[in-house]
């Protein structure tokens, strides 16, 4: 069978098997011509001419610029929020999980069905047991920070201070024995926390609440847009790529 080609064709299929070629090079052996690599980065690559650099810095100048005028409008959002101590519990995403346990544990008990209201009860005081221990090692670590001399605090700080949320984190984490009918516990376990404060919610459960809130955006478990994670990842070639435009013109790697 005879296949005919025009001339534009015809070159496009050559500079496919040209570029096939180069790409198995690692295993038909086959390597560039002397000189053909820096000829090509001449000719299609980055020109070192003063117009071309100066019009590269007024690019980056503008970038840069722009950069921190985004970053300074981030941090005046920030400081708008206020302080820990200002957050109420009212997201909608990490109160979900304890508010359909709830209402899933009412229903069940007007039908006359006791043992799951029982097992989420046992969830609610596992998490006032950690809330508790989580106010008292508040209270214990300013009260102690209060009567400690200068000297003092500052050996306290050269040496590794014990986290003072280590004890409620470890009362939080305990496991909850005869829980048989609630699948999703920890999750259930985090809501409930940031019910009673946002702040001990995030020292006892970050992970499982930052998950919650993942999973709760339009793009799913992933906390970022889809098209901005698949861009994080930088093959080995792209890498080495961009370490050779970066070298001076006429060098080989």
């Amino acid at each position: 069978m005879i296949y005919f080609l025009t001339n534009k064709k015809l070159t496009y299929f050559i500079n496919s098997c040209s570029f096939a070629t180069l790409l198995d090079s690692s295993k038909n052996g086959c390597r560039l011509k002397n000189g053909l690599f820096d000829k090509d980065r001449r000719k299609y690559g980055f020109s070192d001419n003063t117009q071309d650099s100066t019009a590269m810095d007024d690019i980056l100048g503008i970038l840069q610029s722009a950069g921190r005028t985004k970053g300074e409008e981030l941090l005046q959002r920030y400081q708008g929020l206020g302080t820990l101590e200002d957050w109420e519990a009212d997201d909608e995403a990490l109160l979900c999980p304890f508010r359909l346990a709830g209402e899933a544990a009412d229903k069940y008990h007007r039908r006359g069905f006791t043992d799951y209201r029982k097992e989420l009860d046992a969830i609610v005081a596992r998490v006032d047991e950690a809330f508790c221990v989580y106010k008292q090692s508040w209270r214990k670590h300013f009260d102690k920070k209060e009567q400690e001399s200068p000297v003092k605090e500052k050996k306290r700080k050269s040496r590794k201070e014990k986290d003072v949320m280590l004890e409620c984190a470890k009362k939080f984490a305990e496991p909850i024995h005869g829980l048989e009918l609630i699948q999703n516990v920890e999750a259930i376990k985090a809501s409930c926390a940031y019910t009673k404060q946002p702040r001990f919610s995030f020292h006892v459960a970050f992970r499982e609440l930052c998950s919650l809130k993942a999973k709760s955006t339009q793009g799913g478990h992933i906390p970022t847009a889809q098209m901005f994670d698949e861009a994080k990842k930088i093959n080995g070639s792209y890498l080495r790529a961009l370490k050779l435009a970066d070298e001076e013109p006429g060098r080989r790697a």
